[in-house]
Order: structure tokens, then sequence, then C-alpha cells
């Protein structure tokens, strides 16, 4: 949390804004540039759908795609965090074909945070590089979820511009997936946060 951005929570919809005239702007004698763009992502950030801005902070939207019918065995804990999957060798390994891809998207007034598991790290690898196809994807595990189409193409342009980190955080967490967070403002300069 910015300390100079104010968050107004009402009938359970969160708006953000900065005061220009805040006297712990004018104390700490922050840049006019920065309260510019502060205003700008809180802005972007209120104009996104009102169920979007209504969930409490660090809780994650989750978005379920099932593949060949099994179980799920990677993904979420039902809370949006991911659930530990087997890494020791006496641990019991996921039943064959019970992968189910899932993406979260949590949004903030700074911008918003996708996180993918496992298994939808291992599907993206597997589609051709492109962003349309991984928009494709990610249209499928967004469906019935109020996002704006500008907001899916940054996260499909972000997503096929970051494959590789993503993989390598999923990979170097023992396959628990990974975090892609990209800023309003700066759309396009995302990065990958792991899980552990």
């Amino acid at each position: 949390m910015n300390k100079y951005v104010d968050k107004l929570e009402s009938e359970g919809v969160v708006y953000a804004s900065i005061d220009r005239n805040s006297d712990r702007l004018v104390a700490d004698r922050v840049h006019d540039d920065f309260v510019s763009a502060v205003e700008l992502s809180c802005n972007i950030y209120n104009a996104q759908a009102a169920p979007l801005r209504g969930v409490q902070r660090g809780q994650l939207h989750p978005l379920m795609h099932p593949r060949n019918g099994g179980p799920e065995t990677n993904g979420d804990d039902g809370g949006g965090r991911p659930k530990d999957t087997p890494t020791s060798p006496g641990d019991t390994p996921p039943p064959p074909g019970g992968c189910v891809s899932s993406a979260s998207v949590r949004f903030d007034w700074w911008g918003f945070e996708v996180y993918l598991n496992h298994c939808a790290v291992n599907d993206l690898q597997f589609i051709e590089g492109g962003s349309s196809a991984v928009l494709t994807a990610i249209a499928l595990w967004l469906a019935g979820n109020p996002v704006s189409a500008i907001v899916l193409g940054a996260i499909a342009a972000s997503i096929a511009l970051n494959l590789a980190w993503l993989t390598w955080a999923d990979n170097h967490c023992s396959g628990r997936g990974a975090y892609l967070e990209e800023p309003w403002i700066a759309l396009g300069s995302s990065w990958v946060r792991p899980v552990c």
C-alpha cells in the first residue's frame, strides 16, 4: 500500500485516489510527475468493472479451465493461493490427465496481478508463441469474468513476452505456478514473481 494513495469503499466498491494538496506530499517533497503517474493509475483502476474493485486486497478471482475431465491436481487452494504439488519421491503423483489449467487475476490501484498454475504455464508453452494464440487461451480461462478487452489484451501480450520467465519461475518453485504483475501506466513493462 502506498502511503499517498487513499482508498475509499462505497457500497462494496473500492475507489483509489491521490490528493495533490495533501500535507504528506508537501512534507515529503514528492515530485509532481510521481503524483501525475499515480493519479493516472488510480483513474485507470477506478475505470475497471466494479466487481473487480470490490474484492478485498489479496483475494484473487479464480479462473478455471478443466482439461481431460480429470480432477484438479494443481491449481489454487480455493482462496486463490497455489496449493502444493507432490515434489518428493515418496509423494503420490497426480493422476494422469487430471491437470486443470487455472489462472487468477487481482486488481489494485497500481496495476494487476495474474497467477498461472503449473498446468496453465505448461499449456502456454505448447501454444504457438504468438500473443493471439495466448489471447485465445487466456480469454477461455477468463470467460465469465468482467475483465475489459484492453486488460485482457495486456495480459495476453505480457504472457506471450514473458513465457520463458514464467516457465523458469514455475520450475524454480517445483511446479507451483508463477505470478505476472503489470502496472496500469506502463502496460508491457510486466515482471514475473515466483510463488516460493
